[in-house]
């Protein structure tokens, strides 16, 4: 039997007691606890060598891996300045967390530099005639064969990488083959030792060496941002899957474009020849770029974009062939976007300084352009550009600008100087070039010189007379508009030379040795075809040292406001001809001369030249010369030569005629 026994007052006051103290201790606990916080998750040193690394980490000293190293999504791998990760053969490192090499900010102890940078190498195999696991990777139904045991080395960085948690500072990147990556925008696998797929890090001073495929491949709207660092191409001899020093492939948007800022590129050095395996040092396709400062010492070709825009600035490249070449234009959603080269400084051995071909949309202005032993200092195709404040020559090959398709192009304050061959041709010039296309260029305010010491070549579409010394401004089925310019010329140059042109020529100074305009129509010799005469119009322009001022054949001219110096003894200031039989209804006029085609088709772009004074229209059956307001020009001084009727020329005097608007008694403006 067990009796209950009542508290007494002593014991019901201890026990009230021991409660409060509990209470005061468990209240200072819990404001401990508080004050602590949760406990830091542990951090390992140099734990991973090879598998998945799902927390922090930190590898420092020299880090040997024995297989692949993945960083998981959220987890973090920081390197510390000074660090060397050795890589065993074909094995790579996968980032899809974070990756903070060498920067303090996302957590490294400091910065790396020059003298405490990271190395990332990979070692030989070990049996260099095994075959490596890239051997029958297949993504739908591209397949790749490259048996090399060193495929798949290289470092991978994803976009679900944190940004405010991920930077590589100063890293060497030694030895890696190159990890195989699928793109599929060209629905091809490309290669790279690292790639940046739609991720948008900041990368600084990486430096690639003993590279095989690509330096850096960056595709799927990656941004990243390179500052300084050395990209090589690849030297793999073996498995023909070298590439650029850069591959990037739908990089980059209007707003966030992938930026090269002060790289240093090595490409390759064998020469232009299409048997030879030069490569451009940046392959970009489809991307918004921006290159600034950047500088290329030794490289076959210099910068290839495609279907890309951006901007080229600040930079020196010294390369064999071609500077830089731009292939079509970037448009997204109907809107056009260009790419601007501005103050570089471009030298070629054998190639183009710039080049503009397929459509593209370019402005070059303030560049220094010269080399192009077998080329031109800019090459255009059927693209529209503005060249403005260039520096064009010396240049060995062929041309200042090289014009050819159905170009749209406006040149202003240019200095083309020292050119093999003509300063400016523009149009398709030769016997073996395509048709003609509609076409334009304005040039304002250029000085254009020639030393007169090139050799032209007549083609089967002419009637020249054989080779003759090449012009500063040679126009073939081209439309051309010339304002303010100096044209400066020796030796036998002419000013111009026109082929079945559209020519807007005013307010020029044209010192020249040889004939100042030259012009006649564009026959392609087969019965029945339509000829093209020159149709001109000249204004105010100044000639001095010039034997004849105007000889036209086959075309029609017309000319105000300008003195015409008298030539030298036997010699007239204008020259009229028509060397054929005379166009009229009982030959269906199969002589019949019009004008050049200013439209290619009825919805394509109209290239009359801005503001033309002329109607479009020829006379059908003679050559014309209409002159109003010139001085030291009378008839006696014009000669003209006709076979077999002189009413095949026709010369045409008007009179200047001046309006005056008024409102209300009142001049308007310069009327």
């Amino acid at each position: 039997m067990i009796k209950s026994v009542s508290d007494s007052p002593q014991r019901m006051a201890r026990t009230k007691r021991m409660r409060s103290h509990f209470l005061v201790m468990l209240m200072l606990t819990s404001l401990f606890v508080a004050l602590v916080g949760p406990a830091a998750p542990v951090s390992a040193n140099n734990e991973t060598t090879s598998g998945t690394i799902s927390g922090t980490e930190t590898w420092s000293g020299t880090h040997s891996l024995s297989g692949d190293v993945i960083i998981a999504s959220g987890a973090k791998l920081i390197i510390q300045p000074g660090t060397t990760v050795i890589f065993p053969n074909g094995t790579h490192l996968d980032v899809r967390g974070n990756l903070c090499a060498g920067v303090f900010d996302c957590g490294a102890n400091g910065n790396s530099n020059s003298a405490q940078k990271i190395t990332f190498t990979w070692t030989d195999p070990s049996n260099a005639s095994a075959t490596g696991e890239c051997y029958g990777l297949k993504y739908a139904n591209q397949q790749i064969w490259v048996k090399d045991p060193s495929c798949h080395e290289g470092v991978l960085i994803r976009n679900t990488i944190d940004l405010s948690q991920t930077g590589l500072r100063h890293i060497t990147i030694d030895g890696a083959w190159g990890i195989p990556y699928y793109i599929p925008t060209v629905f091809q696998w490309r290669y790279g030792a690292m790639v940046i797929d739609g991720a948008s890090p900041t990368l600084r001073e990486i430096e690639f060496t003993d590279i095989n495929t690509t330096s850096l491949l960056t595709t799927n709207l990656a941004q990243p941002t390179l500052i300084g660092g050395e990209y090589t191409v690849g030297n793999d001899e073996e498995s023909d899957v070298r590439g650029s020093a850069v591959q990037i492939y739908s990089s980059g948007t209007p707003v966030t474009p992938l930026t090269l800022d002060s790289p240093s590129f090595s490409g390759t050095n064998v020469g232009c020849s299409r048997q030879a395996p030069s490569r451009p040092v940046v392959w970009a396709e489809d991307t918004f770029i921006d290159i600034n400062s950047a500088t290329i010492e030794v490289g076959d070709y210099g910068f290839s974009l495609q279907h890309s825009a951006g901007t080229i600035t600040n930079s020196e490249l010294t390369v064999n062939c071609n500077g830089i070449d731009i292939n079509s234009r970037k448009s997204v959603s109907n809107v056009d976007y260009s790419i601007e080269i501005l103050s570089n400084e471009i030298t070629t051995g054998d190639g183009a300084p710039i080049t503009v071909f397929a459509g593209g949309l370019a402005t070059i202005s303030g560049n220094e352009l010269e080399g192009a032993a077998e080329s031109s200092g800019i090459a255009i195709e059927s693209s529209d550009v503005l060249i403005t404040n260039n520096d064009i020559g010396p240049v060995g090959g062929w041309n200042g600008l090289w014009l050819l398709g159905s170009f749209d192009v406006i040149a202003e304050n240019n200095n083309i100087h020292d050119i093999a061959r003509e300063p400016i041709r523009a149009g398709e010039y030769g016997s073996n070039a395509p048709v003609p296309s509609a076409s334009r260029i304005y040039l304002a305010n250029n000085t254009i010189s020639t030393d007169g010491t090139g050799t032209c070549s007549q083609t089967k579409y002419d009637s020249w007379g054989g080779d003759f010394t090449c012009p500063a401004i040679h126009a073939y089925r081209a439309s051309v508009s010339m304002f303010d310019n100096t044209i400066n010329a020796a030796g036998g140059a002419d000013g111009i030379r026109a082929v079945g042109a559209l020519l807007d020529i005013q307010r020029n100074t044209f010192n020249v040795p040889g004939t100042g305009v030259i012009v006649t129509n564009y026959d392609d010799g087969y019965a029945g075809s339509q000829q093209y005469g020159t149709l001109g119009f000249f204004s105010q322009n100044t000639w001095s040292g010039v034997s004849t001022t105007y000889n036209v054949t086959k075309s029609s001219i017309t000319v105000q406001s300008e003195y015409i110096p008298s030539p030298p003894q036997g010699v007239y200031p204008v020259q009229l001809i028509w060397s054929d039989q005379e166009a009229w209804p009982d030959n269906q006029f199969q002589t019949a001369i019009v004008p050049t085609l200013v439209k290619e088709c009825s919805n394509c772009a109209n290239m009359t030249p801005s503001g033309f004074p002329l109607a479009i229209n020829m006379d059908n059956n003679s050559t014309t010369f209409t002159f109003a307001n010139l001085s030291n020009l009378d008839r006696s001084k014009i000669h003209i030569e006709t076979q077999p009727t002189p009413y095949a020329v026709q010369v045409r005097r008007a009179e200047m005629v001046r309006f005056q608007t008024q409102v209300n008694g009142e001049r308007v403006g310069e009327t």
